[in-house]
């Protein structure tokens, strides 16, 4: 969990840097990334996909993919945090700051959601079901037909698509909801899912370089990666 947490304090100290204020976008940007991860309009064929780079802006209506052995974080204004492990695709419907909505399309992401509550809604739309956020920290994947919120967490409410249910999953649940509308709760250890996605973003963080670190906030991430080392 400790990689992860300086991960985030990365993508936190980023949101305040230039290229955050002079992006075409000033609701999400990439926090980093890692392999080949790609991105192009929803509305064009996979021929318009671009390799994606930490200053590629980004816009709504826009798809991001991640290759095998690759990943990505993406930084929101209001310091929410997403990390995609590899093979996975999401799009992002960013036209309302105060509605977001990510449509997970395959794969796996990770939602650290901060203060997007106070004034606002975010929600994470699979195949089956669409999970609302509100101050969580969960876990989304699709593939098969099948669905997976997990909350880590907070509490999170999931509208099933089939027989439009909602239900509401709390702090150390799964929710598992399959075609056709059938769901089940599972207890989860969340500290075993924390080290699943800790060794999934082992690799996330070498690509930035401590001078694209404003210096105001260069101390305060050499502190935090001082005590982290710490107590480990």
């Amino acid at each position: 969990m400790k990689r992860i947490s300086l991960l985030l304090l990365v993508a936190f100290l980023f949101s305040f840097s230039p290229a955050f204020a002079v992006n075409d976008n000033a609701i999400v940007r990439f926090g980093d990334l890692h392999g080949e991860v790609n991105v192009r309009p929803n509305s064009e064929d996979d021929d318009a996909y671009i390799f994606a780079e930490l200053d590629t802006p980004l816009k709504h209506d826009d798809r991001i993919k991640t290759l095998p052995k690759s990943g990505a974080i993406l930084s929101f204004s209001d310091m929410s945090t997403f990390v995609m492990k590899e093979d996975s695709v999401i799009v992002l419907d960013i036209a309302n700051e105060k509605n977001t909505k990510i449509g997970l399309v395959a794969g796996n992401i990770w939602v650290n959601l901060k203060k997007m509550v106070a004034d606002g809604s975010m929600e994470i739309e699979m195949s089956q079901a669409v999970a609302g956020l509100k101050g969580t920290n969960i876990t989304c994947s699709t593939s098969r037909g099948e669905d997976r919120i997990q909350v880590l967490r907070g509490i999170a409410e999931v509208l099933i698509k089939e027989t439009q249910e909602r239900v509401q999953v709390k702090e150390g649940e799964e929710l598992v909801v399959k075609s056709g509308g059938k769901t089940e709760k599972v207890e989860i250890d969340v500290a075993a899912e924390q080290k699943k996605w800790e060794e999934a973003t082992s690799r996330l963080g070498e690509s930035i370089q401590m001078n694209e670190v404003p210096d105001v906030l260069r101390g305060i991430l050499d502190a935090e990666s001082s005590e982290f080392a710490r107590v480990n």
